[in-house]
């Protein structure tokens, strides 16, 4: 059975996460001025209870105008610098590494009235989603851990955004061994980029016409894999590309009960039939990081995409926290609960010191 969690190590969590506040949102610890110190309680105490900030905390008001004022691209750096600060405690950059890409989503129920708001169903209410780019790594012994995460307006180029993810995270990580991708990013600038970056991919192709006609000449059964050269326009220009196209028709899954058909494409020097479809499954372990996450879910109603930016890499930096430092020692809830009442304790600890300090009334 899992114990408490060291004080000191919660300390040491506890300030990690105030230099990545005040790095986001451009504050000096130590001032007179609120920063990352009260901030992280706030946004723990919201985390923990899955709450909005305005109703758990006491500061809501003078943290959402900092994060207004804060960049989104410092957001990322400041992330990013945290991944690369905590990676040695992980084990990134000691070994290969598979990395997942995919998109996650908040639900919104309102007026459609940001560029970052992309429109859905109205099911249940829902009327658009805040979406996210993650670039998570695998863990064959449980859920992802998230490197980085980007938001997504409408019309983004995926390519780019997948671009930018590698160039920010192959210095913590090291050698890539793999890159996982689902249907949603098989789009042929993107195949190509990867070529170009030398970054090996594996890639879940959709069902387009030209994938049904290679999967319908074939035997149930049968599988294999073919060179395909595409091309696309783009900027008034023609590119030209290569890649390896994998194919198995009718594949029993032993979960399901079923038989299905798996089409992907790849740029990797060898291509194992036998074994790319459990190769390629271990980028579900993505969703589970994403179940995860849901349970330090910060709420909120606003449209400002900064803050909602900034609550998702906060819910991603105490997941990234946990993973790399505490997951052997209690779980994600628990560890929550933990740096929770670490926090309120420094919180309290600070004002009384302070009023100490500042004498008697007169």
């Amino acid at each position: 059975m899992k114990g408490p969690i060291n004080p000191d190590r919660l300390v040491a969590a506890a300030r990690n996460l105030e230099i990545f506040v005040n790095d986001c949102l451009g504050m000096e610890p130590k001032t007179r001025k609120l920063s990352g110190f009260e901030y992280v309680l706030d946004l723990a105490t919201a985390a923990v209870t899955n709450s909005y900030v305005e109703t758990v905390a006491d500061h809501a008001d003078s943290l959402h105008r900092a994060i207004k004022a804060a960049p989104l691209d410092r957001i990322v750096d400041a992330y990013a610098n945290r991944v690369a600060a905590l990676g040695p405690k992980y084990g990134l950059g000691q070994r290969p590494v598979i990395l997942a890409f995919d998109h996650t989503h908040e639900d919104y129920y309102g007026k459609l009235d940001s560029t970052y708001l992309h429109a859905w169903t109205g099911q249940n209410a829902v009327t658009g989603h805040w979406k996210f780019l993650t670039c998570s790594i695998v863990n064959p012994e449980g859920p992802n851990v998230p490197l980085l995460s980007l938001p997504t307006p409408i019309g983004y180029d995926v390519s780019k955004q997948v671009d930018f993810s590698l160039d920010r995270v192959r210095e913590p990580v090291g050698d890539i061994l793999l890159t996982l991708y689902d249907r949603g990013f098989y789009t042929f600038p993107l195949l190509k980029k990867l070529d170009e970056k030398a970054v090996p991919y594996l890639v879940f192709a959709p069902k387009n016409p030209q994938v049904k006609r290679e999967l319908e000449a074939m035997e149930p059964g049968a599988s294999r894999i073919q060179a395909y050269e595409f091309s696309y326009a783009k900027d008034k220009t023609t590119h030209r590309g290569t890649t390896t196209q994998a194919f198995l028709k009718q594949v029993f899954d032993a979960r399901s009960n079923k038989h299905y058909d798996w089409a992907f494409a790849t740029n990797t020097d060898t291509v194992e039939l036998d074994s790319i479809i459990k190769t390629y499954k271990q980028r579900w372990g993505i969703e589970t990081g994403f179940r995860v996450q849901d349970e330090a879910r910060i709420k909120t109603k606003t449209k400002e995409p900064g803050i909602r930016y900034f609550y998702h890499t906060f819910e991603q930096a105490l997941q990234f926290t946990w993973g790399a430092q505490f997951k052997q020692d209690a779980p994600f809830k628990s560890f929550l609960l933990q740096l929770y009442e670490t926090s309120k304790t420094r919180v309290a600890r600070e004002t009384a010191k302070q009023a100490r300090r500042a004498g008697p009334d007169t």
